[in-house]
């Protein structure tokens, strides 16, 4: 992925839970000035317009989502598309099976819900290709699904 230097990481954020999503985006816009929430979806459908719409960096994508899950859009993403944007998957399942398959379908790093806020931090700066650091309150925050 090619670093945009000085400019914010852009943040497609894509999870059918509207809570979720808010969450995300209020600790984004509180505690992480290198990244920019510019888009959300609710479904895989609307993650892939919104990403040839958008061009995000990086999509934090759920996997279990209507329509289309974050499996088959990721896929999508970066196999069919090969789009540039790095893929972080979030998941309320097992890790085991999960980390395999969103690897094998192009996801850079995967999260299982609940996570503290500052590892969610540290995926989105990594999959961007900077260096992930702890928030700069040190502050352990828990998002629980």
């Amino acid at each position: 992925m090619e670093e945009r230097a000085g400019e914010p990481i852009r943040l497609l954020l894509v999870d059918d839970d509207v809570a979720v999503r808010r969450a995300v985006r209020t600790f984004v816009e509180w505690s992480c000035p290198d990244i920019e929430v510019v888009g959300e979806a609710g479904d895989g459908p609307e993650a892939l317009r919104q990403v040839q719409e958008l061009d995000p960096d990086v999509v934090l994508m759920d996997i279990r989502m209507p329509l289309m899950d974050g499996l088959q859009a990721t896929r999508t993403i970066k196999r069919a598309w090969r789009h540039r944007a790095a893929v972080v998957l979030m998941t309320a399942t097992s890790m085991a099976t999960v980390r395999e398959e969103g690897t094998q379908a192009g996801a850079v790093s995967c999260l299982q819900k609940p996570f503290q806020l500052s590892e969610l931090r540290a995926h989105l700066l990594n999959a961007a290709g900077r260096k992930g650091r702890r928030p700069a309150d040190g502050t352990p925050m828990t998002y629980t699904a």
